[in-house]
């Protein structure tokens, strides 16, 4: 399952990397993975804060980026409901 085109539609998918990304700052490997998320401006994806020091990686996403990502689970939202009540 892959979300449309409209990246209105990405929020809340958990995405992986499938090459490395380098910005002008630092380097992603590939396979990190990554939550897209929204401002009421842009759409960017942020990731898993580092388990010693807490920094968070947080990239704008662009309209041509859907050539690094491979998306993996869509949000809770999207899931569909098996019609068991929850206990």
């Amino acid at each position: 399952m892959t979300p449309t085109k409209f990246k209105r539609d990405w929020i809340g998918w958990r995405v992986r990397l499938i090459r490395e990304v380098q910005t002008g700052v630092v380097v992603l490997p590939k396979g990190l993975e990554m939550t897209v998320e929204t401002t009421r401006v842009r759409t960017r994806l942020v990731g898993i804060s580092c388990s010693c020091c807490g920094i968070k990686a947080r990239l704008t996403l662009h309209p041509s980026d859907t050539a690094i990502l491979e998306f993996i689970e869509p949000p809770a939202a999207a899931l569909p409901n098996d019609g068991m009540a929850s206990s």
